[in-house]
């Protein structure tokens, strides 16, 4: 009985369309094989750039980091004896000159 029923499907179907979908099987699944191998590539690919962005953040935020602690040392040690030093001037002590000159282009 096991013997008819195994051999049922392959009576039904004559040696042409047998032919047809075994081929059409492997090209199914020559197609899978292409299809997974490229999404994996791709996959592996966005994950290489991930771990690249992340490192690259990780420099930025290092020299931020750096940059904001020497910006708060400098801060620290300016007074406003080290601003006069620097070349500060105070604007209620100091005078003014405004200068307006004539326009080039006329009609």
């Amino acid at each position: 009985m096991t013997t008819l029923i195994k051999t049922i499907p392959y009576q039904i179907l004559d040696e042409d369309k047998r032919k047809i979908l075994s081929r059409l099987f492997l090209v199914i699944i020559a197609f899978s094989s292409i299809f997974y191998v490229y999404f994996a590539g791709l996959t592996i690919k966005q994950m290489l750039e991930k771990n690249k962005n992340e490192e690259h953040f990780k420099l930025i935020n290092r020299e931020y980091q750096q940059n904001e602690e020497k910006y708060f040392r400098i801060l620290a040690q300016l007074d406003l004896e080290q601003a006069r030093l620097l070349g500060f001037i105070d604007p209620k002590k100091g005078e003014f000159i405004v200068y307006q000159s004539a326009a080039v282009a006329r009609r």
